[in-house]
């Protein structure tokens, strides 16, 4: 979930909802999928799919870097509190980049994506 513009002319309720989206949503993923992935005796992932402001910001993206930066961390305590009870769980990030859109034909810009990969969540 983005909102872009100047951080003091914006909602709070729009940055409520960015945060809301954006960190809540991994939060309550890493809560849904948790006993699933501990019950299994497979490997296994939680893969998170984060973003480039993950690891930077911009002007007028300060409440969705904010809310991006959060989630390598939910990502990386998630495996660190796995290595004990479930070392066969661990968290990945996944980074596809910038997908540009043609908003004007309502489909992706031909061959403009740009796609990041996976890793292995970094631990603190």
């Amino acid at each position: 979930m983005l909102r872009i513009g100047r951080p003091w002319e914006q909602s709070h309720a729009d940055r409520d909802l960015v945060i809301d989206v954006n960190v809540k949503g991994a939060l309550n993923t890493r809560s849904a999928f948790a006993p699933l992935l501990f019950a299994q005796e497979a490997r296994s992932a939680l893969v998170f799919t984060v973003s480039l402001a993950s690891f930077n910001a911009s002007p007028g993206f300060d409440a969705y870097a904010a809310s991006k930066h959060a989630e390598p961390a939910i990502a990386a305590a998630f495996t660190q509190e796995m290595r004990a009870p479930a070392p066969h769980v661990h968290s990945v990030l996944l980074c596809p980049g910038a997908a540009h859109l043609d908003r004007r034909r309502g489909r992706r810009g031909a061959g403009r994506a740009a796609v990041g990969g996976c890793a292995p969540a970094r631990e603190r």
